[in-house]
Parts: structure tokens; C-alpha cells; sequence
């Protein structure tokens, strides 16, 4: 008798897992913006202690402020970036590339990184970028 108290038990929970799984998926679901029948919905990954399933890329948001890894990568892109900045000037002080370009491309420059910021933003990544109310002017860039 015990034996078939422990096996319904273990399927009872394996069902509302299943069921919560499915409620993700859902929700995932419903998120997307209407017409967009495209997109694939994430698969299912379950939770390391094998308790709750959850969808790619929904834990990593809160480890990324303790990641020193992640830390360490978004200064080496800061300095990138800089570095980018300063080549462009450089070129312009130079005279190898007439003011007017030089500018242009600064701006053009600049504002490819404020988009990408944006984009960073809307997906959460905090860290890449500080998060922008959904009623952004770089949303119809997406």
C-alpha cells in the first residue's frame, strides 16, 4: 500500500511541474507582440535542485551583478568602445578623413552604441545598460 501512495505522490508532482512548465510557455506566448507567429518558443530547462522548470535566460538576470566575469567583459567592451571614439578623432586631428566625416561618423558612432544600450535595456541586462520604460524612441528599432 505504501508503495502505491509513494508512486501516485511522486506522479502528482511530476504532473504539477509538467503543468507549470506549460503555464511558462503560455505566458511566453502571450507576451509576444500579436502577428509575430515566427518565433519559436523557448524549450523548457529545469531548475539545477530538479524543482521547478524555468525558461532559458530568466535566472541569469540576477547573477550578472555578482559575475565577476560578466563585470570584467563589460570593462573590456567600455574600453573598446572608447578606444573606437578616440581612433575616430584621431583620424580627424590627424587629417586623414576631412572634419565633416569625421564628425558624421562620431555621431553615427555614437548613436549605433546608444541603440545597442537600448537593446540591452529591453532584454535586462542591467549591466550592459540601464533599462528603458517600454514607450522608448529606440523602439521601433527592434
Amino acid at each position: 500500500m505504501d508503495d502505491r501512495l509513494a508512486r501516485l505522490e511522486t506522479a502528482v508532482g511530476q504532473l504539477g511541474s509538467t503543468i507549470h512548465a506549460l503555464e511558462q510557455r503560455v505566458r511566453v506566448l502571450e507576451a509576444r507582440p500579436p502577428g509575430a507567429t515566427d518565433m519559436a518558443v523557448p524549450e523548457i530547462v529545469t531548475d539545477p535542485s530538479g524543482s521547478q522548470p524555468v525558461l532559458p535566460g530568466t535566472r541569469r538576470a540576477g547573477r550578472d551583478r555578482d559575475d565577476p566575469i560578466a563585470i570584467l567583459s563589460l570593462i573590456g567592451r567600455l574600453f573598446l568602445v572608447l578606444a573606437g571614439g578616440f581612433f575616430l578623432r584621431a583620424m580627424t586631428e590627424s587629417g586623414l578623413m576631412p572634419p565633416q566625416v569625421g564628425i558624421a561618423l562620431a555621431f553615427v558612432y555614437g548613436l549605433l552604441w546608444l541603440v545597442l544600450a537600448d537593446r540591452a535595456g529591453q532584454r535586462g541586462q542591467s549591466l550592459s545598460a540601464a533599462s528603458t520604460p517600454p514607450h522608448s524612441p529606440w523602439s521601433r528599432f527592434r
